[in-house]
């Protein structure tokens, strides 16, 4: 049976020369603090976050926008936003890539093949959505908010308050009343929201006093 260090290895033989020439890197990830295809600037981070155990490995995709996430933790002071917060999961096939019995290379290699051939269109997705009005669009296609998982934080109707007024959105202020009376109504269920509802508010208030 492979050991977490051994599949780490193998990960980084099969896919460096696959992620190198769009400009990622494959190895720890600062902001996770575990293995994954990686690019950071200024401007946020692309990532895929390996989850390895001794004989299975999964793949989730996240991409952080730092104009959002930055915004977001100067209006609510929320620890969460500073660094490890994402924007959006993308999604790339997800069941083929949740948890595969990986217990040898040639189990890794694959589990690989699918994302070999398709690392460059993963990486048009996260140009596409370097662009707050794409996630903004995509919101607003979705009949349930959490559909796919592409928004799976609680904070969510936080963030779409940013990025709607980020994108000057005509409909910023119908989405701040539908964003208050969700937490409010899932408080009043006593579901454990009152810091979302608090960061809610303080995103609001802010916005009252200051442009952007």
């Amino acid at each position: 049976m492979a050991t977490k260090t051994e599949i780490k290895a193998w990960l980084k033989d099969e896919l460096n020369e696959v992620v190198k020439p769009l400009g990622f890197k494959i190895g720890t990830f600062p902001a996770i603090g575990t293995i994954a295809i990686y690019k950071e600037n200024d401007l946020g981070w692309d990532c895929i976050w390996f989850d390895i155990d001794s004989n299975s490995i999964a793949m989730v995709v996240f991409k952080r926008v730092e104009a959002i996430e930055g915004l977001l933790y100067k209006t609510t002071g929320v620890e969460r936003y500073k660094v490890i917060s994402n924007t959006i999961r993308i999604s790339i096939d997800t069941e083929r890539y949740y948890y595969f019995a990986t217990t040898t290379r040639e189990d890794l290699a694959k589990y690989l093949e699918h994302l070999k051939v398709q690392f460059p269109s993963v990486v048009e997705k996260f140009n596409y959505y370097a662009e707050p009005k794409h996630i903004l669009e995509l919101w607003d296609s979705l009949e349930k908010k959490d559909e796919k998982g592409f928004f799976q934080t609680s904070f969510k109707y936080c963030n779409i308050l940013v990025i709607s007024r980020l994108c000057n959105d005509p409909k910023y202020d119908l989405r701040k009343k539908e964003s208050l009376e969700i937490y409010k109504k899932y408080l009043y269920r006593g579901l454990p929201v009152k810091t979302e509802l608090e960061a809610c508010e303080k995103i609001i208030e802010y916005f009252e006093e200051n442009k952007i």
